[in-house]
C-alpha cells in the first residue's frame, strides 16, 4: 500500500467541513440516500415557546460515527442517507459544543408513519418500508429535554 493514499481521508475530512460547515443545506452521507433502508429526514429545532433555535449546531451519533450541523434560520436542517432502523442520538449544542438536550431516536419499520416520546426520553420514529422521507419537529423544554413529533406543516 501506498504511503500517500493514507491523506486521502483526512483532506477528504477537512474539505467536507470546509464545504458543509455553516451551510443550512441538504447533506448526503457517504452511503447515499435513495438506496434501500436510507431516509432524508428534514428536521425542526425549536424552543418549548414556538421560537426556532436559528442557526443552532446538532450533533447526530450513530454507532460507528458523528457529526454536526447547522440549522439554518427557521432552525431547520435535512440530512439524508440515514438507516431507517436502529438508533439515532441527537443532541442540540450551546456555544460551548455542550448539549443543551439531546434524546436518543429508535428507527423501526411499521404499517404507518409516526413518531413519538414516550416518558423515559426516548424517541420512537417508525417508518413504512417504502417512506424514504421524515420530517421531524424537535423541542427543546425549558428542562432542557429534548422530545420530538412528526413534523405536520412546513413553514
Amino acid at each position: 500500500m501506498k504511503r500517500g493514499g493514507f491523506w486521502i481521508v483526512p483532506l477528504m475530512f477537512i474539505t467536507s467541513i470546509l464545504f458543509f460547515g455553516g451551510c443550512s443545506c441538504t447533506v448526503e452521507q457517504p452511503d447515499g440516500s435513495g438506496s434501500p433502508g436510507r431516509l432524508t429526514m428534514r428536521a425542526a429545532f425549536e424552543e418549548e415557546n414556538g421560537t426556532p433555535l436559528s442557526g443552532c449546531t446538532v450533533r447526530f451519533s450513530g454507532r460507528e460515527n458523528s457529526a454536526d450541523y447547522q440549522a439554518d434560520l427557521d432552525g431547520v436542517l435535512t440530512i439524508a442517507g440515514l438507516p431507517s432502523d436502529g438508533e439515532l442520538t441527537v443532541a442540540v449544542l450551546d456555544s460551548r459544543e455542550e448539549a443543551q438536550g439531546s434524546m436518543t431516536l429508535t428507527f423501526s419499520q411499521g404499517a404507518v408513519i409516526d413518531a413519538t416520546t414516550s416518558t423515559d426520553g426516548m424517541g420512537h420514529i417508525t417508518v413504512r418500508s417504502d417512506t424514504d422521507e421524515v420530517s421531524l419537529l424537535f423541542i427543546l423544554e425549558e428542562d432542557d429535554a429534548l422530545t420530538c413529533a412528526l413534523w405536520l406543516t412546513t413553514k
